[in-house]
């Protein structure tokens, strides 16, 4: 994830590697509100990968607000149960076996897929858009597609993990996604 700032064209880019190294396809914010933190939730855009969120470890204020939130906080990995309920796991320091499996936070960071493998977060079909309700705080994230899960074959590094055909399942319901056509998306 790099971060840019739109009011000066001159600044350089800045990467947040706290965010982990995956496919982003971009990221959506909670709602700011002064002395709270900072929700950041990111969708790994490949087959079989995961929905992050990344919470700031300094709450926002508004008279200090700055890149310097994104310097810091925990990096959670999505796992979801089949009722559709879920919880986040965090990919941090705190995760003991992920510290013996990786051996540090930065290691983490980098090898964010293989974090997320291990805290047993839930294959998802190329999470690539959401969106945070502006109101509510409810996350929606869209899901592209899947051609490969229950294909009958064990090829993703998460099926040779487990040993499975991925099949479907309440929280990616369908193999094949159909895109939605509207007049703005000619075209798909």
């Amino acid at each position: 994830m790099v971060e840019i700032d739109p009011y000066d064209p001159g600044a350089i880019p800045v990467k947040r590697t706290a965010m982990g190294r995956m496919g982003h396809e971009a990221c959506w914010i909670s709602k700011a509100e002064k002395g709270k933190q900072l929700a950041f939730y990111m969708g790994d855009d490949a087959r079989f990968e995961y929905i992050y969120k990344f919470v700031t470890k300094h709450a926002y204020d508004p008279a200090t607000a700055g890149g310097f939130l994104l310097d810091d906080g925990t990096l959670y990995a999505a796992k979801f149960n089949d009722n559709v309920t879920g919880d986040w796991h965090a990919l941090a320091e705190s995760n003991a076996a992920l510290m013996r499996e990786i051996g540090s936070l930065a290691g983490m960071l980098v090898n964010t897929r293989s974090a997320a493998d291990m805290v047993g977060a839930t294959p998802m079909d190329r999470p690539e858009w959401g969106a945070v309700h502006p109101g509510t705080g409810e996350v929606f994230m869209i899901l592209t597609n899947n051609s490969r899960r229950g294909d009958g074959n064990i090829t993703k590094p998460i099926e040779e993990l487990t040993g499975q055909d991925i099949g479907s399942r309440p929280p990616n319901p369908r193999a094949e996604r159909i895109r939605p056509h509207h007049p703005l998306t000619r075209g798909w």
